[in-house]
């Protein structure tokens, strides 16, 4: 694409840029993408064409601090950005207003630990005071900004209706193969429905909503947004015990981010992947780059998810004073989406080293968490946990009633781990 004139007409011709400007960014090509933008940038554009430049441009600074560009920005300064295209966006499309609040949340979330201490917070009361002006129709979108908003500004059991009636909904979307599913493939969305099905303790929507993300990308051949919907669906692959399709999976998104130099490799879930496998040569090298990248970027989540990674590893090695420590870092932040899990390896490393005071202390807030889940899965995983502190006879039957409900679910490596307590 040539940066000569698309047409005579000026604001036309604005239009025709980000909308051909939005085309290059899906198909993974986001010099095409940036030159069309400045393109629509010297056209006359009305206040929604220059609200839908504002966000689109934040995007892609999202997806180049993400891939470690270069000059690009740490992650956590695109967040106001998005949170700025929001602001444009409200009176002028309220639901691209509401998605863009959505990836400042998301943006927020990847930066983590090595962002702005209040950054979450502050972005998700910003959402929240416009969540709370729902459309007499509310749609997926409206019920997940409204979840996701009261999540991080009200505590952590807060949002979860909102988001239970989201997932749920775009799980119907995904059953009726909707168009409107294509909406999700924004940077940043993935995470939100993950993070947000995780802390329901729900693997039904993941398994879902992953299928639907993976079938959509693949059918709108969009390259910018399909190794993250591979991802999304190797992370199901890989907490059923999947190890091989995961990992085939995983592979796949990698070759389409070299091939189109639009992504650095995927980290999250190969990290994982290596860790359960309790290969430690090969795991503890990818834990010890990821951490540098990941600091280098500012992507704290990266921090928190090879803190979670480090200790499954050790866990399954019986290095439980290693485990210790780095279940005890990656607790230091609430990572949504795993936190839950990293609270649980450390009441089992904690248990096993003889730590009683830090386990009681994880099993606390771990009870706080997933005792209000209502799911085979939380309520598994929580008695599984407990049985760890219990004594000889209470462990039994709570150890039996961990088996009977994870045997329901999709999540063998925990079912797994179960038995062998």
């Amino acid at each position: 694409m040539s940066a000569q004139p698309l047409t005579l007409d000026t604001p036309r011709r604005g239009g025709k840029a980000i909308a051909a400007a939005l085309a290059k960014r899906d198909a993974a090509a986001p010099a095409a993408a940036y030159e069309l933008l400045a393109i629509a940038e010297l056209a006359s554009l009305s206040d929604l064409q220059r609200a839908q430049v504002v966000r689109l441009r934040a995007q892609m600074e999202f997806v180049r601090s993400r891939g470690g560009d270069t000059g690009a920005p740490q992650i956590g300064e695109t967040a106001p950005q998005l949170l700025n295209a929001a602001g444009q966006l409200e009176s002028l499309d309220d639901y691209s207003a509401r998605e863009s609040y959505l990836e400042a949340l998301a943006a927020a979330m990847y930066a983590g630990r090595l962002g702005d201490a209040d950054a979450v917070a502050r972005v998700a009361e910003c959402a929240r005071t416009a969540a709370d002006r729902l459309p007499e129709s509310p749609r997926p979108v409206d019920f997940l900004l409204k979840g996701m908003a009261e999540r991080f500004a009200g505590g952590v059991n807060a949002g979860s209706g909102p988001l239970r009636v989201a997932l749920e909904r775009m799980c119907e979307q995904a059953r009726k193969n909707e168009l409107q599913i294509r909406r999700w493939m924004v940077p940043g969305f993935p995470i939100l429905q993950e993070s947000a099905a995780h802390e329901l303790w729900d693997d039904s929507i993941v398994l879902q909503l992953s299928t639907a993300a993976v079938r959509h990308a693949r059918d709108a051949g969009a390259l910018a947004v399909l190794p993250q919907a591979l991802i999304y669906r190797a992370g199901v692959h890989l907490l059923a015990g999947e190890f091989t399709t995961a990992a085939t999976l995983i592979d796949e998104a990698n070759s389409i981010a070299a091939a189109t130099d639009h992504y650095a490799p995927v980290r999250y879930h190969w990290l994982l992947l290596t860790a359960w496998r309790g290969n430690a040569a090969d795991a503890i090298p990818l834990i010890e780059a990821a951490t540098a990248d990941g600091t280098a970027r500012g992507e704290g989540r990266v921090l928190g998810l090879t803190g979670y990674a480090s200790a499954v590893l050790y866990n399954g090695l019986c290095r439980y004073e290693e485990a210790v420590a780095a279940a005890r870092e990656a607790c230091e932040y609430e990572d949504p989406g795993f936190y839950n899990w990293c609270l649980f390896e450390l009441i089992e490393a904690a248990t096993r080293a003889g730590d009683r005071k830090t386990a009681t202390w994880a099993l606390r807030r771990l009870e706080e968490r997933a005792s209000a889940s209502g799911t085979d899965w939380g309520l598994g995983a929580l008695s599984n946990a407990q049985a760890l502190l219990a004594d000889d006879e209470l462990a039994d039957s709570l150890y039996t009633e961990a088996i009977e409900r994870l045997e329901r679910t999709r999540i063998v490596v925990h079912l797994a781990r179960t038995h062998l307590h």
